[in-house]
């Protein structure tokens, strides 16, 4: 008796409502027609509603919301651009692959605020996504391969991160891209692939040439007392 109420309660979880529809970027329409995507990482909890192709079943709520502050659901869309011998060098040494997008682009650990069926937390997150647009145009995605102990992987992704921003520190700007009259917008994703090694090599050489790399991708002048996303006409919904 108690396992057929629990397949019926999975069965009643894994309903779609008629209400909801895909929420659909550029790229997950076109992704069989173009080249050069970055890795697709789709969280186990979001397995039932982000789809392999980069689709993401939501509701009419969360698909405006994302089309009116420009961002975007699907990983996927950060590519791999081209770097000099000397970024590449570096990378390499760190074992990271970069990606980046000039869009803003969520964590994938964050698309289940975008669960159909609702989230607790989903209102609170979503308020705070619309103020990064407006306060932080440079987006930072740190992620790592499994294996190691956690303790590692943690430290590793540290590393990365407190290299970057201390890079863009002596470049001027603050860590979320903001610099006096310019400003660095996009969304960069750094994954290591072997984290053992990014704790040990020196970290120190990495912020630099990634940092370059984005003013060569991204740099914008920024209009006197204008923000990143300013020249937006819609105003923040006080509610969703």
């Amino acid at each position: 008796m108690a396992a057929a109420s629990a397949s019926l309660r999975q069965k009643l979880l894994n309903l779609r409502p008629p209400a909801l529809r895909s929420a659909f970027s550029t790229g997950s329409r076109c992704l069989k027609r173009r080249s050069g995507f970055g890795a697709r990482y789709i969280p186990e909890e979001c397995k039932t509603f982000y789809y392999p192709d980069g689709r993401l079943w939501t509701t009419p709520e969360n698909t405006q919301f994302l089309s009116r502050y420009g961002i975007e659901h699907d990983i996927a869309l950060a590519t791999v651009p081209a770097m000099d011998l000397e970024t590449r060098q570096v990378v390499q040494k760190f074992t990271a692959t970069l990606s980046f997008s000039p869009r803003h682009i969520i964590d994938p650990f964050y698309v289940k605020y975008l669960d159909p069926r609702g989230h607790p937390l989903g209102a609170s997150q979503k308020a705070k996504w619309a103020r990064w647009t407006e306060e932080r145009p440079l987006w930072l995605i740190c992620s790592v391969n499994g294996g190691p102990k956690r303790v590692v992987r943690l430290r590793a992704m540290r590393r990365a991160r407190h290299a970057l921003y201390t890079a863009l520190e002596e470049r001027g700007y603050d860590k979320y891209g903001n610099g006096k009259g310019r400003y660095l917008k996009g969304t960069l994703r750094i994954h290591l692939n072997q984290p053992l090694v990014a704790v040990s090599v020196p970290s120190h050489e990495f912020g630099p040439p990634v940092v370059k790399l984005l003013e060569k991708l991204t740099s914008q002048p920024r209009t006197r007392g204008t923000a990143p996303n300013a020249s937006r006409k819609t105003s923040r919904p006080r509610a969703w």
